[in-house]
């Protein structure tokens, strides 16, 4: 599949079809404040699951608290709706999208690919707000290298860094056992700034090689450390080989009535842009 041209200052494009978007208007635009908030965990807070790992959707600042856009975006929500807005924070990526379920939050954010195979897995107690994004996959190597990354093959006899069980860890197995290649050393993150250093300050014998994430994350990383290229971006790969768009969802807990309603309509809504929107 070949990307699509991103309107976005940030690789990030729009992620709400034309036919998704004409059924949910029917559910009305947000008010500014909601007169009836949502059910949530507890009453006037909205709890929201967030893993610092993933600039610019979701990271610590030097002070520890959580930023990025997918924070301030969820904050401006939990504020249309009279709630307190309070981040719940998760060490590791695996399952996040399975925490509203287990009762951890009201909702999973940080970058959440909404794929198949993770809507089983968070089971039937969650819901999925309409797609905000669609994001494309993509490399870090160091400027040097800039032009030493274009395909799958590049990756022969190489180290590439992914987070553990990540849209990235997924696309490049998936890549590699297509293309027959098993001379590929994968190692695994839970910090992807970490990841990027590695690759930056690589030792002459090159290795890690990349690091391979979000168009937008690797894009951020590029420009916070310097001395890195962003490259090959690519549609995602699913097992049987077909490459599809890859849609960023929330998670919500099934429970809390009327919440996935109040934030899809808020997703919708043209004064509540996302901050990587394209305008």
């Amino acid at each position: 599949m070949t990307p699509q041209r991103s309107n976005s200052r940030n690789g990030l494009r729009r992620g709400i079809t034309v036919g998704t978007a004409a059924t949910l208007l029917a559910l009305g635009q947000p008010q500014s404040r909601a007169e009836t908030p949502p059910q949530t965990l507890e009453p006037g807070i909205l709890r929201v699951c967030l893993y610092a790992g993933f600039a610019p959707f979701s990271r610590k600042d030097a002070a520890g608290r959580f930023v990025g856009w997918d924070v301030d975006f969820l904050e401006d929500f939990a504020h249309s709706q009279g709630l307190r807005f309070q981040p719940v924070s998760m060490n590791d990526y695996i399952g996040i999208w399975e925490k509203p379920a287990q009762g951890f939050c009201d909702i999973a954010a940080s970058g959440i690919s909404d794929t198949p195979e993770r809507r089983v897995a968070a089971g039937p107690e969650t819901e999925w707000s309409l797609p905000y994004y669609s994001v494309l996959r993509a490399f870090l190597v160091r400027s040097a290298d800039a032009h030493n990354l274009t395909s799958i093959e590049d990756l022969t006899g190489r180290t590439v860094i992914v987070t553990a069980d990540s849209t990235a860890d997924h696309d490049v197995r998936n890549r590699l056992e297509r293309a027959g290649i098993t001379t590929t050393t994968i190692l695994l993150t839970t910090d992807e700034e970490d990841a990027a250093r590695q690759v930056r300050d690589a030792p002459e014998s090159g290795e890690p090689f990349a690091y391979g994430g979000g168009l937008g994350s690797a894009q951020y990383l590029a420009s916070e450390l310097g001395g890195l290229a962003v490259v090959w971006p690519h549609c995602n790969m699913l097992s049987d080989g077909s490459e599809v768009d890859e849609p960023f969802s929330w998670v919500v807990r099934a429970r809390d009535a009327g919440l996935v309603e109040a934030l899809d309509r808020f997703i919708l809504s043209p004064t509540t842009p996302y901050e990587g929107a394209a305008t």
